[in-house]
C-alpha cells in the first residue's frame, strides 16, 4: 500500500505498474532499505523537504528521527504511528 501510493501520488507512476512494483518490493525488500525508505516518506511531509539543501536536511532527519528496523514491526504500524500519509496531501 505504501510503495503504490509513493509510486502513484508522488513519482506519477501509472495504477497497474506500481501496484506490480510494489508487489515485489514487498516481499524483496530488506529491513534496513524499508525503514530508509519510510524515513525518506515521513520527512517528504516536513516543512525542511521543500528547502534547496534537501538532501543535507533529509540526512539530519534521519540522525534525529532513528528509525531502526527491530523497532519497525511493519510499514503500515510506523506509517500511522507517525501520523504520516503518502496520500497525495501534507
Amino acid at each position: 500500500q505504501i510503495f503504490r501510493s509513493f509510486f502513484v501520488n508522488i513519482l506519477g507512476v501509472d495504477k497497474d505498474a506500481a501496484n506490480e512494483t510494489a508487489c515485489r518490493l514487498d516481499h524483496t525488500m530488506s529491513p534496513g532499505v524499508m525503514a530508509r525508505f519510510l524515513q525518506f516518506i515521513k520527512f517528504l511531509s516536513t516543512d525542511i523537504a521543500i528547502e534547496e539543501n534537501w538532501e543535507a536536511n533529509f540526512a539530519r532527519f534521519c540522525e534525529t528521527n532513528n528509525v531502526s528496523p527491530r523497532n519497525l514491526a511493519s510499514p503500515a504500524d510506523y506509517m500511522s504511528s507517525n501520523k504520516h500519509s503518502i496520500s497525495g496531501t501534507r
